[in-house]
């Protein structure tokens, strides 16, 4: 199982003179490969995107994420989205060139609105088809096979990530493409697809999704009034994937699971396309830091120390603190909840003359009171912030 650890989100946001990045806000991730080193390595993040988004941080799509391998943005990962955006998990696939054994830390880079999307399925090693796109064989377009699905059962021999569906006819009509899983005859993913007669045409699902080593699964064409199919004597099967037989049900519909079965035959011709990961073993577990970066241009130096009241407030689970500095100094601010204990150090560390902006974000903490306080130089001051769940 992956195991990853999410230290608290505790977010500085910085603005001072200099000038805007084109991706502001940096979020450090040590990865903990405790095995050996690999090269061109897909590795797995799960991001909480939805605090992001809710903080008006991050794209609501994603298009604005971007990988490197240093805070000096010096080389960029290519990087794959699976799934969805804005949820507590976010799944994040990121290619590394070397993964060396211990900890390597990359950097997500995010906060450019107009950015466009680079998430690329590039990353992984593919497209392979599932039956190699076989073709030809013999032609069955009688009344008998309207209203019937053809189909095999295989079992991958590793994880495969599932991106489209296609199919090889002789009447060129939209056809039904169904992927089962065997044990529970539930179908996992359905789609229509259209094309002429006598190639391959393919359909690209909304999502992708992965389908696990070892378990067993059918693949089926179902044909209308008037379709017809191909097959012939084969039992040919992609590299990465076992045939056991073919598959069918007759007079029945796209979501009849089908039963019956002949061996070593090819009927109907559907086929998907998958892709494949290059990982290490065991799966490496990783940190994710304090999300740090430039909020944009100030032209002028405040003229005294400032804590401001956090906004809004109440909040549920994120609120804004914005504070200024007046002159270079050593700065803490820490937020302690209503026995005095402490609860997060926001900034602990030497500022240069500025605006800032700190982000707490209060997730994993219980309805209450909290209090805010700062310290820099001779100057401190506390304030009151309500988090209401």
């Amino acid at each position: 199982m992956k195991k990853f650890f999410l230290l608290s989100f505790l977010f500085l946001v910085i603005s001072f003179q200099a000038k805007a990045q084109p991706f502001p806000y940096t979020l450090p991730i040590t990865i903990m490969n405790s095995g050996s080193a690999g090269t061109n390595v897909q590795v797995l993040i799960r991001l909480n995107t939805a605090t992001y988004i809710g903080a008006t941080l991050m794209d609501a799509d994603g298009d604005d994420i971007r990988f490197y391998d240093s805070p000096a943005l010096t080389t960029l990962l290519d990087y794959y989205i699976e799934g969805y955006m804005n949820t507590d998990s976010t799944k994040l696939w990121i290619k590394l060139p070397s993964l060396p054994a211990g900890n390597t830390t990359i950097y997500c880079n995010f906060g450019n609105m107009s950015a466009t999307p680079a998430t690329t399925l590039s990353i992984f090693d593919g497209p392979h088809s599932a039956i190699d796109s076989i073709s030809g064989g013999n032609t069955n377009t009688s009344s008998g096979i309207w209203n019937s699905s053809r189909g095999f059962r295989f079992s991958p021999n590793q994880d495969l990530l599932v991106t489209d569906f296609g199919k090889n006819e002789p009447t060129g009509t939209t056809r039904y493409l169904t992927m089962w899983d065997y044990n529970s005859q539930q179908i996992i993913k359905q789609i229509q697809v259209t094309g002429p007669a006598s190639v391959w045409a393919y359909g690209l699902l909304n999502q992708a999704f992965w389908i696990t080593s070892g378990t067993q699964y059918i693949m089926s064409l179902f044909q209308g009034s008037g379709d017809g199919y191909y097959w012939q004597a084969s039992s040919q099967i992609g590299q990465h994937l076992t045939y056991f037989d073919m598959r069918y049900c007759n007079s029945c519909t796209e979501n009849t699971f089908p039963t019956s079965t002949l061996a070593a035959l090819q009927y109907g011709y559907p086929d998907f396309l998958y892709y494949t990961a290059n990982t290490v073993s065991p799966a490496p577990t990783y940190t994710v830091g304090t999300l740090t970066g430039l909020s944009g241009n100030s032209n002028s130096v405040p003229e005294r120390f400032a804590l401001n009241q956090n906004y809004p407030n109440p909040f549920n689970p994120v609120t804004k603190i914005k504070y200024d500095i007046p002159v270079s100094t050593d700065v803490k601010l820490t937020v302690y909840d209503m026995l005095g204990r402490e609860v997060s150090q926001l900034v602990n560390g030497y500022l240069e003359p500025g605006s800032y902006e700190a982000i707490w974000n209060g997730i994993e903490h219980s309805s209450g009171v909290y209090f805010y306080k700062i310290e820099a130089g001779s100057y401190v001051k506390e304030m009151k912030m309500i988090l209401v769940k």
